[in-house]
């Protein structure tokens, strides 16, 4: 079966089946106080299914960002919570219309 995706599609994440985990929430709002919400078009925190002590944070950046964001951003939610997390970031043009 072969699917094709376009740019658009890819602005959000499907979140319907995701274990956020004990932390995932908090997580994502320590990330919110680091980037202002207008800079963030989708944002994803989860638990690893094999490691229940390591999280994973996808973040699709609305415009360049920095190419050290997502070491950045580990760094700064392991100041609040001390746990095993892997960021990425991905940039995107959020407010296209195509």
């Amino acid at each position: 079966m072969k699917f094709i995706v376009t740019e658009s599609q890819i602005r959000k994440f499907n979140k319907e089946n995701l274990n956020k985990g004990k932390f995932g929430d908090a997580i994502e709002q320590i990330i919110l106080t680091y980037l202002e919400p207008s800079s963030i078009c989708d944002m994803a925190v989860f638990q690893s299914e094999n490691d229940k002590d390591f999280y994973i944070g996808l973040i699709i950046f609305n415009g360049p960002s920095r190419y050290d964001l997502g070491g950045k951003l580990e760094k700064f939610v392991k100041q609040f919570i001390p746990l095993n997390i892997m960021i990425m970031v991905s940039d995107a043009d959020c407010d296209s219309k195509e």
